[in-house]
């Protein structure tokens, strides 16, 4: 996956091509998706969302030029993908899923895979999952990263 589908495409980041071929991406979509986990595709991870195909996930991260002093807050967990990418290459990372069922499944499998260091916080219906440090609150993820309440809150407005 890494040479074929991200080198020879452009990617150049050897922090985010050594990450990605370090990650099991398998691991973050259904059993029956597993055969398909490595083509450059995105798959179904449940919930009516998708794992974006690796390409787009290095071409984002690099586009980020992270490094391991960076804070990184992500909104949309997701199948959690992602966020053990920003785990690999970031100091510390916050991730936000509204998705009740895909926060858990997220949180299950970025424990397995040791990317959690702390336990998942439960804010209302939301979860933010905060890796490298003890149980958190919005108040503690908005003055870390330096951004309002408002700011965080804007990002999950409905239409």
């Amino acid at each position: 996956m890494v040479k074929v589908q991200l080198e020879a495409r452009g990617i150049k980041d050897k922090r985010v091509l050594e990450a990605m071929g370090k990650i099991p991406r398998h691991m973050f979509v259904p059993e029956n998706m597993h055969a398909y986990s490595y083509n450059d595709e995105p798959l179904p991870i449940g919930e009516g969302q998708t794992i974006s195909q690796p390409y787009i996930v290095a071409y984002m991260t690099e586009a980020l030029e992270l490094k391991n002093t960076d804070r990184v807050l992500e909104i949309g967990t997701g199948s959690g993908y992602q966020s053990a990418l920003l785990a690999e290459l970031a100091g510390e990372v916050y991730s936000v899923e509204l998705n009740r069922d895909l926060s858990l499944r997220a949180q299950k499998i970025l424990k397995n895979l040791d990317y959690i260091k702390s336990e998942l916080v439960e804010f209302c219906e939301n979860h933010f999952m905060k890796y490298g440090f003890h149980k958190t609150t919005m108040d503690d993820i908005a003055k870390e990263l330096r951004i309002s309440k408002k700011t965080i809150y804007k990002h999950f407005q409905t239409k």
